[in-house]
């Protein structure tokens, strides 16, 4: 029995050795190209038959693979298979990209390509496939003479 459990625990360490340095090698740790992060709309670009629709945000804060981007204003291509939820109404009931008005304040979701150069991040091409309308802003009061 003893020497069993020798033999099993030598077959686990060999194949440890074994898969480690090749997931490693890959260079793909998990969640490493991808991102989650919260901030406030600046613009908004409809898409077009040519090209998919893009946002502008204000990153106020996010994962690790976006910290450097924070207080900085980003574009994130909007994927056209991205999944919109309006949480200021009804997250069940699916939602637009013309909802998403400069102001609001936002959660994103998404994949990182890295350019070129991928210590660069002004190389990178970040794609938003997953954007929840958290709050709108404020409406301006109107004044009456």
């Amino acid at each position: 029995m003893k020497k069993r459990l020798i033999a099993l625990s030598l077959v686990v360490a060999l194949a440890a050795l074994v898969i480690v340095p090749v997931a490693i090698s890959k260079g793909h740790a998990k969640g490493k190209n991808k991102f989650q992060l919260n901030g406030v709309v600046v613009s908004i670009t409809a898409a077009t038959d040519t090209t998919p629709g893009a946002i502008v945000v204000k990153v106020k804060s996010g994962t690790w693979t976006v910290k450097k981007f924070r207080g900085q204003e980003r574009t994130f291509l909007v994927s056209t298979t991205a999944k919109m939820i309006d949480a200021t109404v009804d997250p069940a009931v699916p939602a637009t990209l013309d909802l998403f008005v400069a102001g609001a304040k936002v959660h994103l979701g998404g994949t990182i390509a890295r350019g070129a150069t991928p210590e660069d991040p002004a190389t990178w091409v970040l794609t938003a496939t997953k954007l929840i309308l958290q709050k709108l802003p404020a409406p301006v009061p109107v004044v009456t003479p």
